[in-house]
């Protein structure tokens, strides 16, 4: 049998529908089973058998009649896959699922096919230029493995495996209204109407007069310059009304809701101090002047002559002297998508899902990165010289299998000779610089690590705080000499040289929360541990053993590669490495540097109003990135790897809700004092409450009594502050029987 006859017989098993191409090229075998072309593509697996039969060096053709192939270029002047990520960064990246790579490096994405009548694409349209994206669906094909392509010569291979055509990933909706031709075009936004700004607005502030001309500004929308449409409306708030941020950034996100589809708020943010920085010709402040007539683009003010729009507010604005608590929005736990790397991280990923008694993707993710960063230790940096050490902890309910992860990371270790550098636990933070001592990279699996948070918390015996210490120490000391402490035998300062600790911690969300506290948050160790919740325990596997991932061929080759690679060469690298540096390519640079003046901009905004515990995470955010871009290269090409625009479009998206997350929580459960407890205690129960009652609904009094288990005057003084610092809302409710009251969150 031919594996091109074995190939077209599987893909026939999975649902799709296949013909023969000539033999070395694209075209259908049109004088004999191809007569009318991809239309006589077949899913009866007898006639596949029979054409390969007879023709057996035929490339395999698949028809795209139940799926959507969406087709990238890279040859002939074409960039397809810049033009890829610019409409990813603009709509939202895509969800994996099979990718093909064609003989002359070009990709195929499936997708199953939308319910929308798409229509085939030669040269998918963006700003109104064709990039090298081709959109193949319903009489339309591609060419599948193991086909070779006629001009390289070279064959095409999965990138990520083929899956049955049932169980395509669904393409995101931003894809599929905003990218896509349809048959029938939607008109998604009315041409605006023409706007005119009073000449003399007697009552109206500069906010409202610039309100009124935001609101006739057209939208963007995705695919017709939306870059620059937002760009002109930042110009409009924050330099020809000269609004700063406090007044103009609430404009600017009713105007982004009117957006198709809406930006990210780090994009307003970015837009806001391009605006600043831009060398307009007139002054800042021009548009102010209340006697001067003035155009923008194709918005018409001449003509408006109407009176100022009042608004009248039903509820009481608080005074200057009442306490208003600011409120972080709630954010869930990371989203499952931002847990895929491609490559070495992805591979490990999959087989932990595909085996373990649980499939869990934030234990899964956490384990494969922790490897990743362990193999990486001390052998690569990127040009700011930031490695690739990172800690992280897993939060999972008791009995969830969070062993799993930790076992697979051990049977790689044995495979490849690097058991040496896997230890299970420490004691103290003196241990940990023993273990360094002898071999400076290790990876340290700490299971029930909320014993070690809770350790810092009680801060008894000082051991917990000592290791955090070190642990912060030796984090940023990856680049540097460590100087381990003194002992009282010993005269001389030990020193290791570029010390890589990777941590892998596991812990229960309860434990893990109970042991929050503001000196840990703002300490620094907070922003440096990468935290994955793993949510509720998924439903039960038939499980294989973890040992079983030796028989990975491309995760032990990579392993074993990483063990034996040593850029410094000498007989003394492993005292003084030289590690590798790892390029970006333009794109990727620009973007985190974008991030990093994103992060700047909100570390300003904490240092303004005295926020330590944001500080300390926003400080640290561009430098994660960073180091999850470099791991992110790495995994995807461990022999030459170079970080690229999709490797920092990922560590920023994957970064950016680690740092919101982290936010939530630390405003969730960090306190100061018992009564500040008991306050966070109140606002978590009604939390809960609205979750699965619904937010309108407010929770009964008694029913929050009994959840708080406080003694009646604790719990009016805990409602009374909850109400004074407008947390809640008390309401009295009429019912067929006896009124009742309850709280509801604001």
């Amino acid at each position: 049998m031919s594996i091109y006859l074995e190939e077209a017989l599987r893909l026939v098993s999975l649902g799709y529908h296949v013909f023969q191409c000539q033999v070395r090229s694209k075209e259908p075998f049109w004088k004999e089973t191809a007569p009318n072309g991809c239309n006589s593509a077949s899913g009866d697996p007898n006639i596949v058998r029979d054409w390969w039969t007879r023709f057996p060096d035929c490339n395999i053709g698949l028809k795209c009649d139940n799926l959507l192939v969406i087709d990238v270029d890279n040859k002939n002047g074409k960039k397809g896959n810049e033009d890829f990520a610019r409409i990813a960064d603009r709509v939202g990246p895509l969800t994996t699922g099979p990718i093909s790579k064609s003989g002359n490096g070009g990709f195929h994405f499936l997708f199953q096919r939308p319910d929308a009548d798409i229509k085939g694409s030669n040269g998918l349209v963006w700003d109104e230029k064709k990039t090298g994206i081709d959109i193949q669906v319903g009489s339309q094909y591609i060419v599948v493995p193991p086909s070779i392509h006629p001009e390289t010569k070279k064959p095409y291979a999965w990138k990520v495996e083929l899956c049955p055509v049932t169980e395509l990933p669904a393409l995101p909706e931003t894809w599929i209204k905003y990218v896509l031709q349809h048959r029938t075009p939607e008109v998604l936004v009315p041409k605006a109407p023409p706007l005119i700004l009073p000449r003399s607005p007697t009552g109206m502030s500069i906010v409202d007069r610039c309100r009124l001309y935001v609101d006739k500004v057209p939208p963007c929308i995705a695919g017709k310059f939306g870059d620059n449409q937002l760009f002109k409306a930042a110009c409009v708030i924050f330099w020809d009304f000269a609004l700063d941020e406090a007044e103009g950034m609430p404009l600017f996100q009713e105007y982004n809701a009117r957006c198709l589809p809406p930006w990210p708020q780090y994009r307003l943010t970015y837009k806001m101090n391009e605006a600043m920085t831009f060398p307009h010709k007139e002054s800042r402040g021009f548009k102010i002047d209340e006697n001067k007539i003035v155009k923008y683009d194709d918005v018409d003010l001449s003509e408006f002559m109407v009176g100022p729009t009042i608004r009248i507010l039903e509820n009481e604005e608080p005074d200057d002297t009442d306490e208003v608590e600011e409120k972080l929005d709630e954010v869930p736990p990371i989203p499952v998508e931002l847990l895929r790397v491609p490559g070495f991280v992805g591979e490990v990923m999959d087989y932990c899902l595909e085996n373990a008694s649980y499939p869990i993707p934030a234990m899964a993710f956490g384990g494969a990165l922790a490897l990743q960063s362990f193999l990486c230790g001390r052998k690569v940096r990127e040009p700011g010289d930031l490695r690739t050490n990172l800690y992280l902890l897993a939060l999972a309910n008791a009995s969830s299998g969070k062993d799993y992860a930790r076992k697979v990371i051990k049977a790689v270790a044995r495979e490849i000779g690097a058991s040496f550098g896997v230890g299970d636990k420490f004691s103290s933070g003196q241990a940990i610089e023993d273990s360094l001592l002898l071999n400076p990279n290790l990876l340290f699996l700490c299971d029930e690590f909320d014993a070690i948070l809770n350790s810092i918390k009680k801060g008894k015996d000082g051991t917990g705080d000592m290791i955090v210490s070190t642990l912060l120490t030796l984090y940023t000391s990856a680049n540097t000499f460590y100087d381990r402490r003194r002992k009282a035998d010993i005269k001389k300062i030990e020193q290791i040289n570029q010390p890589h600790l990777t941590l892998f911690g596991t812990a229960t969300p309860k434990n893990y929360y109970a042991s929050l506290t503001n000196q840990m948050l703002e300490g620094g160790f907070f922003a440096r541990m990468i935290v994955l919740d793993a949510g509720k325990r998924p439903k039960g596997q038939d499980s294989q053993p973890p040992d079983l991932i030796v028989e990975r061929q491309r995760v032990i080759e990579a392993a074993k590669w990483w063990q034996a690679f040593d850029p410094g060469g000498g007989n003394l690298a492993s005292l003084n490495p030289t590690p590798l540096v790892v390029p970006f390519d333009e794109a990727a640079k620009e973007k985190i540097a974008e991030y990093r003046l994103f992060t700047e901009d909100e570390y300003a905004k904490a240092e303004d109003r005295g926020d330590g515990i944001a500080m300390t995470v926003w400080g640290r955010a561009a430098e994660n990135a960073t180091k999850l871009a470099l791991l992110a290269a790495c995994s995807e090409r461990y022999k030459e790897p170079v970080i690229l625009l999709p490797h920092t479009r990922w560590a920023v998206a994957f970064n950016d809700h680690q740092v919101r997350r982290s936010l939530f929580l630390a405003s969730e459960y960090s306190s100061e004092t018992e009564f500040d407890a008991k306050i966070k205690k109140a606002t978590q129960e009604l939390r809960k409450w609205h979750k699965i009652s619904g937010s309108e609904k407010p929770m009964p009094e008694w029913k929050l009594k009994r959840k708080l288990g406080l003694s009646p005057t604790d719990f009016d003084a805990v409602a009374s502050e909850l109400v004074r610092r407008r947390l809640v809302q008390f309401e009295t409710y009429s019912t067929k029987g006896r009124p009742f009251s309850g709280f509801r969150l604001c």
